[in-house]
């Protein structure tokens, strides 16, 4: 009886193709598990809101032309002075213009334009032709008759700055008058405008005193200042179990300056803003600080929102979208029994169970890319490993065919961003509140960028930032 040598090696070799069609194991080598540095935040800059201030000034103005009489008159005639032959006098009548404004920087100056005609008077002294009271002898004159008017200009400068009450306070000084066309009787030696500062100077003064009165009443900020303070250390929130912490850390005031018929400053916060999850964080709300001045914000906010994918949600919804229905390649059938995604170094691994015409675990690699577009992650040049390929190639070429890898890029796809654009209304509207009966905090988000895209242990995550703009408006 002759013996077969070759049924041995010829059954080992059908077991072996067996194993790769009957439920045998393909023998795949399963690459490591490798996690990249550990990824550390990037912080963010610091985000901004300005509390507009203005101090309107006509108001104030309408009650400083109040204390500047439109025109006055000498009762008769005034002695206003003396010469060799007697006394001088002087009669008048004076009136004005429309007090005028003009701003520049912190510093407001008001002019009023006086126009004024003058008789002058000589009254003798007794006993020079005899007799006894002597009557009042006209023998001058300034803007009467056919001439022009003549004119005098007072100023005042009111300065404002902060004071550290939270309010605006107010310097008024005098300036030196101006007398375009003064009334100088040189044959006396004698200016007769003098009389016009001794009517006028008492009535500036007491506007002045005025204006530094009001200003500091009508500009008194310190309520608003803590009203905001106190609501931007104070959790807002977003939605369930989600607050947004503004976390501010600086309040101050910026400079004064003019703008139109009215003087602008601010006051800003500063702060790095956060959404964090769970039951309403605690907050210690501190005294409002000792008023400091600073820069003119932006008022751009920056708000850090994390989109994040753990693998075993993206192995999960891999699994649902492959595990509908057997594959079809060519004659060839086979199913995913399941999914599992895990990092090695730079590069994400697909682990993929099969049955069917071929049994066993097979794994692809590629490179995970975010569309910021489009919110989607997918991995780039996803393919076999080498040795999965290696063994495909004994066992399952057929798998190798470009319709089964094809149909995982399809698939290996991702939506990262599904809650942000929800996540912008919601910002706006933890945002947008009132702060008290004056002062209401407005706000909007421009837009959503993406800051970076990394894979760590865990998963996957887009850091991505809210940027708005914020403000407050004050009525």
């Amino acid at each position: 009886m002759r013996r077969n040598f070759f049924l041995p090696a010829i059954l080992c070799a059908m077991l072996i193709a067996g194993a790769a069609g009957c439920g045998g194991g393909l023998g795949v080598p399963k690459p490591a598990f490798e996690t990249s540095e550990t990824v550390a935040d990037i912080p963010l800059e610091e985000s901004g809101i300005e509390i507009p201030v203005m101090v309107q000034m006509n108001p104030i103005l309408r009650k400083v032309e109040e204390k500047v009489p439109l025109e006055f008159n000498s009762k008769g005639w005034e002695t206003v002075g003396t010469s060799p032959v007697g006394d001088v006098g002087v009669k008048y009548r004076v009136w004005r213009g429309p007090l005028q404004a003009s701003l520049a920087g912190n510093k407001v100056t008001i002019t009023v334009r006086l126009y004024y005609s003058l008789a002058v008077a000589h009254k003798l002294k007794a006993g020079i032709f005899g007799g006894g009271e002597t009557p009042w002898m006209q023998f001058g004159q300034c803007g009467d008759g056919r001439e022009t008017p003549r004119e005098a200009i007072f100023r005042m400068e009111t300065s404002l700055d902060w004071a550290p009450d939270w309010k605006v306070r107010s310097k008024t000084k005098l300036l030196p008058n101006l007398y375009p066309n003064s009334c100088d009787l040189t044959a006396l030696k004698f200016d007769i405008t003098g009389a016009v500062d001794g009517r006028i100077h008492p009535r500036l003064e007491e506007a002045a005193k005025l204006i530094d009165e009001r200003i500091p009443a009508a500009a008194d900020f310190k309520s608003t200042a803590e009203e905001a303070w106190k609501k931007m250390q104070t959790p807002l929130q977003v939605e369930k179990d989600v607050w947004l912490l503004p976390n501010p850390r600086e309040i101050h005031v910026t400079a004064i300056e003019s703008s139109g018929d009215q003087l602008v400053t601010g006051i800003g916060i500063t702060g790095i803003p956060a959404l964090v999850a769970g039951k309403m964080p605690a907050s210690t709300i501190l005294p409002l600080p000792e008023l400091k001045a600073g820069p003119k914000g932006t008022g751009t906010f920056n708000i850090a929102l994390n989109a994040s994918l753990n693998f075993d949600a993206a192995a999960e919804q891999l699994f649902r979208r492959l595990s509908d229905k057997p594959l079809a390649l060519g004659a060839r059938r086979v199913s995913i029994t399941g999914v599992s995604i895990f990092p090695s170094k730079e590069r994400c691994v697909i682990q993929l169970g099969l049955k069917g015409d071929v049994n066993g675990t097979i794994y692809f690699t590629g490179t995970p890319a975010y569309d910021e577009e489009k919110g989607f992650l997918s991995l780039a040049k996803l393919d076999y490993t080498l040795e999965t390929e290696s063994v495909l190639h004994t066992a399952a070429e057929w798998l190798l065919h470009d319709d089964f890898r094809n149909e995982l890029r399809k698939q290996a796809q991702w939506r990262m961003d599904a809650g942000l654009k929800d996540a912008k209304g919601k910002i706006e509207q933890a945002l947008n509140v009132t702060l008290n009966e004056h002062t209401t905090l407005r706000a909007e988000v421009r837009e959503l960028y993406l800051r970076r895209f990394f894979m760590n242990q865990n998963g996957f995550r887009a850091d991505i930032v809210a940027q708005g703009v914020a403000a407050v408006e004050w009525k």
